[in-house]
């Protein structure tokens, strides 16, 4: 039993100087591999900075063999032309004024209503009379014309005529009946005398009675009046 614990005994060192020996193997190749990794990301980042550096070095090249595209801007382009259209017709509203309501007119004063209704002033006396003598002068040479009788001798010789004649007229009578002007017959002459002397007399107004007028009238002899 010794012997064979005294074999094994010193074997124990040599297992332990393996494991050992193994523990910094693996740490030298863990270290190896970390720097080998630092190495190639190193090489890395100095490509990519050799390329950036050779990409402006190609720029400020190409920049100094063209330096006219330094100042080169392109010209705008045209703009299209709007084409104008027409103007467009303005609607013609027809303007609609409303009727201006009536304005109430205000009462007219007492004094003015007074000279609106006040009738008309009346007459004079002397116009009244002016009037009614010359209506009367008409109904009177009316009243003659109609007494005159045609002489039949002057009917049958076809004289015609008119003779002028003056009279004195007051309260319906009629005298003093004179020859003014002939007719150039004096068969016509003395039938217009007669015919005053024949006549009625008409009404006299209340403004002629008591006055004295005197009148000149024609009367007139026509054949058609002798028919």
């Amino acid at each position: 039993m010794q012997t064979s614990l005294q074999a094994t005994l010193p074997m124990m060192p040599i297992r332990t100087a393996d494991t050992s020996h193994m523990s910094w193997s693996k740490a030298l190749l863990i270290a190896i591999g970390v720097e080998a990794a630092l190495l190639i990301l190193g090489a890395i980042a100095l490509g990519s900075a050799s390329k950036s550096h050779d990409m402006k070095q190609d720029v400020v090249e190409l920049q100094i063999a063209d330096p006219e595209l330094e100042h080169h801007v392109e010209p705008p382009k045209p703009m299209p032309k709007l084409q104008k259209l027409p103007p467009v017709p303005t609607p013609h509203i027809r303007q609609v004024v409303a009727p201006t309501p009536p304005q109430p007119q205000a009462p007219a004063a007492p004094s003015e209503v007074a000279e609106a209704v006040a009738p008309p002033p009346p007459p004079t006396p002397s116009s009244n009379a002016a009037a009614h003598e010359a209506e009367f002068e008409a109904r009177l040479r009316a009243a003659i014309q109609n007494a005159m009788v045609y002489p039949s001798t002057a009917r049958m010789a076809h004289i015609a005529g008119k003779t002028k004649v003056s009279l004195h007229f007051r309260d319906g009578v009629i005298s003093h009946a004179q020859l003014v002007q002939g007719s150039g017959s004096a068969v016509l002459d003395q039938a217009a005398l007669a015919a005053v002397a024949n006549a009625v007399s008409p009404v006299v107004p209340e403004s002629l009675k008591g006055r004295d007028l005197d009148y000149q009238i024609w009367v007139s002899f026509e054949l058609k009046h002798a028919l």
